[in-house]
This record gives C-alpha cells, structure tokens and sequence, in this order.
C-alpha cells in the first residue's frame, strides 16, 4: 500500500543510484509531500509523482538548476523500449509535417501558376486556383489583388457570350467581387502600388454607374504619389498608364483641365505606345467637346 509520494520516492531511490557524493541519495534527502522536500547542504529535490520521471532541483548559494531524471519508476528494459517507441513517434511525426510543408506551395507559386492560366484564357482555373491561395495566405496582399484581376478578366469574358440579361448581371457581381478584392488588398497593404493602380484603372474604367469613378480617381493620385516616391527620376511606362487613366477619371469627373494635362503627359512620355494612342483619342473627344460647348457659348 503506498502512503503517500515520501514512501514511494524511497522505494525508488532504493532502487537507482543518483549521482552524488559517492552514495544514494536516500541518504542525502526526506521527501514530505509532492512539490516539497526539506533542505540539505547541497540542495533540495522536487518531487512529482509521475509514472515518468521526477523533477530533480538542486542548488548550492541559492542558485537553481533543474534535471528531468527520465523514467526512474519504470523497470530498465521497460524505460529503453519506451524510448524506442518515443523516438519512432516523434520522426514519424515529423516526416509527416515536412510531407505537409512540401505540399503546401508558396506565394510566389500561386502567382506564377495563376498568371500563366490568364495568359492562357484559363481564367476560371485561375480563379480556383486563387482562392485556394487565399484560404492559406489570407493575409497576403498580392494575393487579393490577382484574384481581383481574375474576376475582373471572368466579368469580362462573361460580357461576350451573347446573352445581355444573364450577362449584365454575372458581370457586375464579377466585377464587385473584383473591387472587393482590391479594397482588400489596399487594406492589407496600403503602400501596394499595384494595388492601388488597378483599383484606380478599373474604377475609371467601368461605367459610372458602378459608383466607382471618384474612389478610382483617388486610387489613381494614390499610385501616382508611391510611384514618385519609389522612382523620383520617372518610370516612363508606369507614369504613363496612371496619367491614361487619370485623364480618363478627371474625364468624367467633368475636371476638363486636369484631364487634358494628364493626356498630354502621356504622349510627352511615350507617344508611339498604347497609352499614347489612348491618350489623343481623349485630347481628340476633349477638342471636341470643347468646340461644341464654345459654339453654344456664342449663340448664346
């Protein structure tokens, strides 16, 4: 019958011999109760009483220093089988999370993979792709954003099949779930330049009546101003899609001066370009409506 943990350590230390000077520690130690012990010269001893292992403290001039005497109440060739086992379950366990981390692939692997099926016209497989990406790195800004451009391109390529009704409305839930993801990029990182930019190109570039012009525009300065910042001597490419489509915003924001400097800064930077040609399309409705409204002006 045990009488409590003083008994039971006694029964073990009659059993192991613990390193000390030159005898048992049976000797050396009176165990009163669980978690305390009476104090010798050379220390003290913890005792919990655990089929595993008891803690052992020792000291000398108040300073502390633990041990974990493993498998002490257990019989020699009971605490080395034990052992074997442990060690077997813990590499078992780690193969199985290395197996785990190989499996999952990185940020830049879910980019470079959804990027090459939108190359591909593959935009729903890119989509899926995406938000599988987002369940494991819900906290990665680019992420969000290539998302957005996926639903955006899905919006796009659901507004050609041929059915107006079912198309207007497939394309405008796919384009709010695209802005979505862009907001949720932006918050995520609001030094994203991409991000911003993106939000801005589609928030001019969408009809009006979406409500996104004026978050487009500030989107739009928003880039404009990290890309001063991060290229103070000028990114001509990266310049010119921002004023294309600031033009395009203050456009339609009816800023009619704002609109032509921006245009004009397109074709200062790159006339022979996609931009550039956008951009004297612009000038050319600007000219346009500018001589129209002067005519009124006059017969008036």
């Amino acid at each position: 019958m045990d009488d409590g943990p003083a008994s039971w350590f006694s029964r073990l230390a009659q059993r192991e011999h613990f390193p000390g000077d030159g005898g048992s520690w049976t000797q050396q130690w009176r165990v009163h109760s669980v978690g305390q012990c009476e104090q010798r010269p050379f220390g003290s001893i913890l005792l919990f009483k655990w089929p595993c292992f008891a803690v052992v403290d020792c000291c000398e001039s108040d300073l502390f220093g633990f041990w974990f005497v493993p498998f002490l109440s257990i019989h020699k060739k009971r605490r080395i089988k034990l052992i074997k086992q442990t060690i077997i379950i813990f590499f078992f366990f780690l193969g199985f999370a290395m197996i785990l981390s190989a499996q999952v692939k990185s940020v830049e692997t879910y980019l470079t993979e959804s990027e090459n099926l939108r190359m591909e016209s593959r935009f729903e497989e890119a989509k899926n792709l995406l938000l599988e990406a987002v369940a494991i790195y819900p906290f990665d800004s680019d992420i969000h954003l290539h998302l957005g451009l996926t639903w955006a391109e899905l919006a796009q390529q659901t507004s050609q099949t041929g059915d107006m009704v079912n198309d207007m409305m497939t394309t405008m839930e796919g384009l709010n779930k695209a802005f979505a993801e862009f907001e949720e990029a932006v918050r995520l990182a609001p030094g994203n330049y991409n991000a911003h930019f993106y939000f801005g190109a589609y928030g001019v570039d969408v009809p009006v009546f979406f409500g996104k012009l004026d978050q487009g525009v500030s989107h739009l300065e928003t880039a404009k101003s990290l890309l001063e910042i991060k290229f103070p001597d000028g990114e001509p490419e990266a310049f010119t899609a921002i004023y294309r489509y600031l033009g395009q915003g203050y456009y339609l924001q009816e800023r009619y001066d704002e609109a032509q400097k921006a245009w004009e800064k397109v074709l200062e930077l790159a006339p022979e370009s996609e931009n550039g040609d956008a951009a004297r399309a612009g000038l050319e409705i600007l000219s346009t409506f500018n001589v129209t409204t002067g005519n009124e002006n006059e017969t008036n």
